[in-house]
C-alpha cells in the first residue's frame, strides 16, 4: 500500500479513484467540519491541487 509522499506509475486506463473515508475534498485537521465520511469517486486528474509555491525570504545570521 502506498502512503504519503509515495509515487507509482500506472497504466493510463487507471483514470478513476474510489475511496472510503473523509471527502470529497481535502481533509486537513482544521477543516474536518467541511468534509464527511463516505464513499467517493473522482477522476485522477481531479485529485491534483495546484498549490502556489511560497518562497521564504528570511535571512540567516
Amino acid at each position: 500500500m502506498l502512503g504519503g509522499g509515495a509515487a507509482a506509475d500506472l497504466p493510463a486506463e487507471f483514470d478513476r479513484v474510489t475511496w472510503f473515508g473523509l471527502g470529497p475534498g481535502e481533509a486537513y485537521r482544521n477543516s474536518e467540519a467541511a468534509v464527511r465520511v463516505g464513499r467517493y469517486e473522482r477522476a485522477v486528474d481531479a485529485m491534483q491541487t495546484p498549490y502556489k509555491r511560497v518562497w521564504s525570504r528570511s535571512r540567516a545570521g
